[in-house]
């Protein structure tokens, strides 16, 4: 049987079509899927540094395919040894994604384990799509345009590329986000790129915890690809983000008689869209008192939505559907929000619209605490002979805190306790109590009496306990051991009355727990909304309605929780410590009580509710917050000439100290607020105004150490003899030009430094040679890090089928092959330098072929396939 066959080279990544660009997107697109996958890993301590190589054997890909789907993969090779192994790992994670929803398409499992870098990157953006942005229908692209078009009607924005470039459109995002953080967004200097994304970000980072998966060099290069850019954008979009939130709180406004916290299941009955249209122009119908299905009156609202030249992007049915994906509805419902009744009156006449519908909401206030509950605590098995209690239990050490007074050291504890009775002849000696943590260290304890061992802040999580007796297991039972010292409270600020406030609660650090709210007003408790938005993340809202201080408490498995400000060590240092207790007691004649405890106990900081003040006005602006290093001054303008009379104060807050910021008089009731920073890190500014706090308090600015210039481009890892190759030095701020010099292997290689419009310098040179060539990379005469850098030059055109394709062609100018006849074609890459050969054979049906090279250190290399069916196949190498 003959197949057709035809050949094309490549050699160490490139082939004989390789664009610049083409590599340029690779690169950058590699960068930010990286860091993507290491966030979403970060529970598991798992760092990986090439997103080709790290994922190849599969281990690290069902950690991630786990943290993902909240799937436990039990078939895995923890070690794999081989080919034959590491494609089981990979084809039980792709097995467990696709059933999950991911789109699972032209990848198996051997294009992981060979590395192939696009189909990797391919992967990694499905589950982008699927896990973040939580979407698994090819209109996300379309949607997330159109939503931003909808929020940010005064930017202009048509792709996910260059109209990034200048930052100007991230500040305006962060200013929907929170109105007030970068309200000088549209006067900002366009030209100057990179420092506007680097600004930017850190802004993104510090206020919504979003991480710079994207580098900002990347965001303003012009090679910035969509899927980087949509990657770290969907983090504004996701279930729970800035966006969504703020999206949720503009809607809120318009939609008075029903209470909306996502945008899946309050919008199915069609309530609130239906108000939402309703007051989105002058004598539009009342839609509110409708009687119907619930698909009717959305039916209806979408089509009275069009004469405000509203265009749904899902159908009604869709609208009512059961899904997880959100961006759908958010995405049209926010096409609302540039109307408003007040602005457009609208011709609509239609006799079927004729009720009107009252709606009484008599009280802001409610009984009881909002919590939601993480896993719970589960036992594997109960012997008949003995038994066990989980035990959860606080105690207050009453230790004074030593930089407030109003706050103490308390000890969280959780435990178990296991019973059991042995017959006589009993050797207390061979009693023994093992835990075995999270990270496998497991803490013994032989005979009776007391043992404690500390452990990491690493090792929350579940652990097992087993009670052995002359080396025979006796009982046992897992639990989940959290730590309420690493949970944090994030984005608390003061608020205005009327206006939705939220916050988050990060327990990502603390283990699985129950989560519990309480906000109180003058006695009286508010009404407050727990929404996990990820795991371990949960988002806090809730409306006040008069002006005052207003009093959150938050717990965690009933343990109170603080504000980082208030902790003067390292969390790390925080005493952890387990706890064994066994005590023999004789039952009768024959047996022997043995009762064992098991205790985790972890200090954790106490002291009083955190304190939000609302006042009932925003008439005070702060702008021109400007990030700086240790090295320099920060400062923020805080425009009074509204606000009447008054004095101004500013507190800075680092490290658990305070300290008073100065105040300069710019112009009559236009201050400017400075202070001098005394390490790099996070620090607070509280504004208070006659004694209440502005709007927007504390403020957030992040001083950094000098940061240093750095490498980074397609020319420092490969080259081609005879073609231009370049890469990037960016001075990230530092004063100074750079100088290169490049040895090839048997002489100096000029090259020509151009500077660039973003402040960056761009490299060219063109290898004469092959062999191995180093660059070495000086800024302002000090070596750059990482310098000086060695790469091979190899030249693919150099690959010779070793002699030559005649003798194995056929009559029809083909290779022949045989159905399930292994295949062997002999390769000579001895003249091309000293590089990698690669192949990949495609079958009739286009899907690939399993391909195995055989290499030798002379060169010659050789292809080895076998064919499965009948037809034409297809040989790339």
């Amino acid at each position: 049987m003959m197949m057709e066959n035809s050949l094309q080279m490549s050699m160490n990544g490139f082939r004989t079509m390789n664009t610049v660009a083409d590599a340029q997107w690779i690169q950058i697109q590699r960068n930010t899927f990286t860091n993507w996958v290491n966030e979403q890993l970060k529970r598991r301590n798992i760092v990986i540094d090439d997103i080709s190589e790290d994922l190849r054997n599969g281990v690290i890909l069902i950690a991630l395919v786990e943290e993902l789907s909240g799937n436990v993969i039990k078939t895995r090779v923890p070690r794999p040894q081989n080919q034959h192994e590491k494609l089981q790992n990979v084809s039980v994670a792709l097995d467990v994604l696709s059933r999950d929803g991911v789109r699972i398409s032209n990848i198996d499992s051997t294009d992981v384990v060979r590395g192939n870098i696009k189909l990797i990157l391919s992967l990694i953006w499905q589950l982008v799509l699927r896990y973040q942005v939580g979407l698994s229908a090819v209109q996300h692209r379309q949607w997330f345009l159109k939503w931003l078009k909808a929020v940010l009607p005064d930017v202009t924005i048509t792709n996910f590329g260059r109209d990034w470039n200048d930052g100007i459109a991230l500040y305006a995002l962060l200013e929907f986000c929170r109105p007030g953080l970068c309200s000088n967004w549209p006067n900002i200097n366009k030209h100057d790129r990179l420092n506007n994304c680097r600004n930017a970000m850190k802004l993104a980072r510090q206020h919504f915890g979003i991480p710079m998966v994207l580098r900002p060099d990347d965001l303003a290069s012009p090679d910035l690809d969509e899927r980087s850019a949509m990657t770290y954008l969907s983090y504004f979009i996701k279930y729970g983000g800035p966006g969504y939130s703020a999206t949720l709180d503009r809607l809120q406004n318009r939609i008075r008689t029903k209470i909306i916290t996502n945008f899946t299941t309050d919008w199915h009955d069609g309530e609130a869209l239906a108000e939402l249209v309703s007051n989105s122009g002058k004598n539009l119908p009342d839609l509110q008192d409708e009687i119907g299905l619930p698909v009717e009156l959305i039916r209806k609202s979408i089509n009275v939505g069009k004469y405000l030249g509203v265009e749904s992007v899902l159908t009604a049915e869709e609208i009512t559907e059961e899904t997880r994906e959100h961006l759908g509805i958010m995405t049209y419902v926010s096409q609302f929000l540039p109307h408003s009744e007040y602005t457009q009156t609208i011709n609509y006449h239609d006799v079927s619209f004729n009720r009107i519908t009252t709606f009484e909401n008599d009280s802001n206030f409610s009984n009881t605490t909002s919590s939601l509950t993480g896993n719970s605590l589960q036992h594997i098995q109960q012997p008949q002979s003995s038994n066990f209690h989980l035990v959860r239990h606080r105690e207050s050490t009453a230790i004074d805190y030593p930089t407030k007074e109003t706050t103490k050291i308390d000890i969280y504890s959780v435990g178990v306790i296991i019973d059991t009775k042995v017959h006589k002849p009993f050797d207390p000696e061979r009693v023994r109590i093992e835990a075995v943590a999270p990270s496998g260290r497991v803490v013994k304890m032989t005979g009776d009496g007391h043992y404690s061992a500390q452990f990491l802040h690493t090792e929350i999580g579940e652990w097992k306990v087993s009670l052995y007796y002359k080396e025979k297991f006796i009982d046992g039972c897992p639990i989940d051991i959290c730590d309420p010292s690493q949970v944090r409270v994030v984005g608390l600020k003061a608020g205005s009355v009327g206006k939705l406030q939220e916050f988050h609660i990060d327990c990502t650090k603390g283990g699985d727990g129950e989560v519990g709210v309480d906000v109180t007003h003058n006695g009286r408790q508010i009404i407050s909304h727990v929404t996990q938005v990820e795991r371990g993340m949960y988002r806090v809202t809730y409306t006040p309605y008069d002006p005052g201080p207003y009093s959150i408490d938050v717990t965690f498995n009933g343990a109170e929780v603080r504000d980082s400000d208030f902790y003067t060590t390292d969390p790390e240092e925080r005493q952890r410590k387990a706890v064994f207790y066994t005590e023999f007691e004789n039952v009768d004649d024959q047996r022997i009580k043995v009762k064992t405890s098991c205790d985790w106990e972890i200090d954790y900081i106490t002291g009083g509710p955190f304190v939000c003040h609302v006042t009932d006005g925003s008439d005070i602006q702060v702008y021109g917050m400007n990030d700086g290093t240790i090295c320099s001054t920060p400062q923020l303008i805080a425009d009074c000439s509204k606000a009447g009379n008054g004095i101004l104060q500013a507190e800075v807050m680092y490290n658990g100290q305070k300290y008073s910021a100065r105040i300069t008089e710019e112009r009559l009731n236009v201050y400017r607020i400075t202070f001098r920073p005394t390490g790099p890190g996070i620090y607070k500014i509280w504004l208070t105004y006659d004694g209440k706090p502005v709007k927007g308090s504390p403020f957030i600015q992040e001083i950094d150490e000098l940061e240093q210039p750095i490498v980074s481009g397609e020319g420092l890892v490969r080259a081609m003899p005879q073609r231009t190759s370049t890469f990037i030095v960016d001075p990230r701020g530092c004063r100074g030009n750079p100088s290169v010099n490049i040895l090839g292997p048997t002489q100096v290689v000029p090259c020509q430094i151009e500077p660039q419009s973003n402040g960056t310098f761009k490299v060219y040179y063109t290898a004469v040679e092959k062999g191995q060539y180093i660059i070495d990379v000086k800024f302002d005469h000090k070596e750059i890090e990482g310098s000086p850098y060695k790469l091979w030059v190899v030249d693919p055109s150099l690959v010779r089928v070793s002699g030559g394709w005649r003798p194995l062609m056929g009559d029809g100018g083909f290779i022949p092959l045989v159905v399930n006849k292994e295949k062997h074609i002999p390769f000579d890459a001895s003249e091309a330098g000293n590089g990698e050969l690669t192949a990949e054979v495609r079958g009739p049906s286009g899907h690939k072929i399993p391909v195995a090279v055989d290499a030798r250190s002379d060169g010659r290399n050789t292809v080895i396939f076998t064919p499965r069916n009948e037809g034409r196949s297809t040989d790339l190498v």
